[in-house]
């Protein structure tokens, strides 16, 4: 049995999903911008169309008040998305888990929890210089590296295990 400490930072996620070559979602912050790109544009064609059927929409709409109130609109939701964006960005940084590699799978314990994830389970691979990463059937991903392991030959034993039972 190998065991060791996974603490993920920030580039373990951009290491995973270059190793599967996965594009990474776009962040919330910036859908919101689009949508309310969008927004700017379908209410500026429907004020232009308002003008036109009314000849002048001064004394109906108020003048600059909605394209205030859509500017208001652009900001707080924009605004609302970072801060939701930021606070969901990285859930797994910091927090240790226990790693155990054995003929059997791969567990990882924390306080909360263990997983068992038996080889079988696993349905790719990429192992590179300083890291592997492992995704399950139900695309759970599993990142391995040096650090996480007390020697270099602990590591290199985990990749030599990983190897030989991942297809």
């Amino acid at each position: 049995m190998i065991t060791g400490t996974i603490v993920y930072d920030a580039s373990d996620l951009k290491r995973l999903e270059t190793a599967f070559g996965q594009a990474a979602p776009m962040p919330l912050w910036r859908g919101a911008l689009i949508m309310c790109g969008l927004g700017a544009v379908i209410g500026l064609g429907a004020t232009t169309l308002i003008e036109r059927l009314l000849g002048s929409a001064d004394a109906l709409l108020g003048g600059a008040a909605p394209w205030g109130a859509l500017v208001g609109v652009v900001l707080a939701v924009s605004a609302g998305a970072w801060r939701l964006g930021k606070s969901a960005a990285n859930p797994i940084v910091d927090k240790p888990q226990a790693v155990e590699i054995g003929v059997e799978g791969i567990r990882l314990s924390t306080p909360k929890a263990d997983s068992m994830m038996r080889w079988p389970l696993f349905t790719a691979k990429t192992i590179q210089p300083g890291f592997v990463a492992l995704r399950t059937e139900d695309n759970t991903w599993v990142l391995l590296r040096p650090e996480f392991f007390a020697t270099a030959a602990d590591f290199a034993s985990a990749v030599q295990l990983v190897d030989a039972r991942v297809n």
